[in-house]
């Protein structure tokens, strides 16, 4: 993996952290994957080990990797949560609110779905199909509350994550966590049929389309009802 230059002039270990951090967020490095030890990372940057050492000091810091003495340094599974604070405080900046980033996840969606079926891989279908049945049968249980909206995440972070797209991977599941969870409770049962839909279409234009659709018809009574509450609504990570 070539990591991005970086600039001498600039604070050496900072410049490194952000291009090794940019190399996780685009999933070069999986979650639970090593990144590369120091020595091999010096000659690539063409510094010492020293500032390597600096540089993973600040992504440990950060919560983006942890070092294991003696095994080397691992991608965390918290560094898509780091990722999603990051976009929380630039959207706060710009003074976004929860309709803004539900309105997004509306848009994205019907595209991820269209983008996992045009791949044609079984593997993926099926780890999305089990999701969705995972979450059918807390609904037929009756259950409610913060296992079915786990489960609920669950499905459209795969379809975003299984999606083969590397930008809707990452922004898509970071977006849902900025949702409160009631929005997820109140989409539950709307997105039931588009889940539904999504395992019933033969092609990847069908399943945009269906998926589309489904939205248009809740986008009045739906999860957007409340826009002008949830426009002042602060974004919070839940």
């Amino acid at each position: 993996m070539a990591f991005k230059s970086v600039h001498r002039k600039r604070n050496l270990s900072h410049e490194i952290a952000a291009s090794i951090r940019e190399a996780i967020f685009q999933g070069d490095y999986p979650e639970g994957s090593a990144i590369p030890p120091e020595p091999e990372l010096a000659d690539q940057f063409g510094v010492s080990r020293a500032v390597i050492r600096d540089a993973t000091r600040i992504l440990e810091a950060r919560g983006m990797i942890e070092i294991i003495q003696g095994k080397g340094m691992f991608v965390t599974p918290d560094a898509n949560e780091a990722f999603a604070e990051v976009l929380l405080n630039a959207l706060k900046k710009r003074g976004a609110a929860t309709a803004d980033v539900e309105g997004v996840i509306r848009y994205l969606l019907p595209e991820a779905c269209g983008m996992l079926i045009a791949q044609e891989n079984e593997k993926s279908l099926d780890e999305v199909a089990k999701a969705i049945t995972a979450y059918q049968t807390l609904q037929l249980k009756g259950i409610e509350g913060a296992k079915l909206t786990v489960a609920y995440r669950n499905v459209v972070s795969l379809i975003f994550l299984l999606s083969g797209n590397r930008v809707m991977g990452l922004i898509g599941p970071a977006l849902l966590k900025l949702t409160p969870s009631r929005i997820a409770e109140e989409g539950e049962e709307r997105f039931s049929d588009l889940f539904l839909t999504l395992l019933g279409s033969a092609n990847s234009y069908t399943a945009r389309e269906r998926i589309r659709e489904l939205l248009r018809n809740d986008s009045q009574g739906g999860l957007l009802a409340q826009a002008s509450e949830l426009r002042q609504e602060e974004l919070l990570l839940p």
